[in-house]
């Protein structure tokens, strides 16, 4: 990947591959051939790449483990929501009530 000195805006419009430099080794680079947005790490590895498609955008994160944290309220919401585990159990935990609202709650 080409690297710049300096922060530049990436237009996915105009350039076939793009790349910049981060703070810290990072980088980040464009290919508009496949419609992505890729971070690496300093030695290079893939940390993220986003994907743009007619279906929508697409986050894949390709390290072992995510936090996502924040201080005040942090809320998923779309047309449908699923979440999934490939392997191992799905936890939720809470201070205090875990409410499920909705018409019919299937167990099971």
């Amino acid at each position: 990947m080409r690297r710049h000195a300096a922060a530049t805006a990436i237009d996915l419009r105009s350039a076939q591959r793009e790349s910049l430099a981060l703070e810290g080794g990072y980088c980040a680079a464009t290919d508009a051939s496949r419609a992505t947005l890729t971070v690496c790490g300093p030695a290079g590895d893939v940390i993220l790449r986003l994907r743009f498609s007619a279906g929508g955008a697409r986050l894949e994160l390709e390290q072992p483990d995510l936090t996502l944290s924040v201080a005040g309220r942090l809320q998923l919401e779309g047309e449908t929501v699923a979440v999934r585990a490939r392997r191992g159990d799905v936890e939720l935990e809470a201070n205090d009530d875990v409410r499920l609202r909705g018409e019919r709650i299937r167990l099971n």
